[in-house]
């Protein structure tokens, strides 16, 4: 861990925000620090709180500066978990910032916190290509519907973007040759993870996503 990294990750919420929004040699480094923050406290929500379980949040709350020196600007976060208040505005505030997300961004991106931090065990400890095959079951642990937690969406053609038909198999009672009749009902398709490394990419970009708000201070 560099310096630098270490000076971030003990900064507070508030001022690692403050940083990401504004234009300067610290807004990338700040932002980056800022989402994996936000993304630690949705996880958080979402497995610990939900479940009344002490929190494992990847890094102090800190103090004003970063320095990990006590000033008079106390991280409010700190303040409330201090005061047994786990649920801070900082995590409605990942929770509305995940919310902008596509659930299959939103899916993966919490799947790859929880394998980065090393004090978990468990589900977790799956590969990619495991989480992929039992998707169902990690969205269920994530507090995702258990059945479909991706929402489905309408098959288009690439080219002229026309919604797609499903097609049904028609056999030819004299012939016995069997031919494909497409139907009026739409096709529809769940976009989960073909495999483990869709999961990965699908977290990469919703990382981005999250990162430019930050930077707008959307978020």
């Amino acid at each position: 861990m560099t310096a630098h990294a270490s000076i971030y990750q003990r900064m507070s919420i508030a001022r690692l925000r403050e940083t990401a929004a504004t234009k300067g040699e610290h807004q990338d480094k700040a932002a980056r620090a800022y989402v994996d923050r936000l993304t630690d406290m949705e996880l958080e929500r979402r497995l610990d709180m939900r479940h009344n379980m002490a929190g494992w949040h990847p890094s102090s709350p800190g103090f004003g500066d970063g320095t990990g020196q006590r000033t008079e600007a106390v991280d409010a976060m700190y303040l409330a978990y201090e005061k047994g208040i786990v649920n801070s505005e900082w995590h409605d505030r990942a929770k509305r910032a995940f919310g902008t997300l596509k659930p299959r961004g939103q899916l993966a991106l919490l799947l790859r916190a929880g394998k980065a931090d090393r004090r978990l065990e468990g589900p977790f400890c799956a590969t990619y290509d495991q989480m992929a095959a039992a998707i169902g079951r990690f969205a269920q642990m994530l507090d995702f519907p258990p059945v479909q937690p991706i929402k489905p969406e309408l098959c288009r053609d690439p080219k002229t973007g026309e919604i797609l038909r499903e097609t049904k198999q028609i056999k030819d009672e004299e012939t016995g040759e069997v031919s494909q009749v497409r139907t009026s009902s739409p096709k529809w398709v769940i976009k989960g993870y073909k495999d483990g490394q869709a999961i990965q990419e699908a977290a990469r970009y919703a990382r981005v996503e999250l990162l430019l708000q930050a930077k707008a201070g959307v978020i």
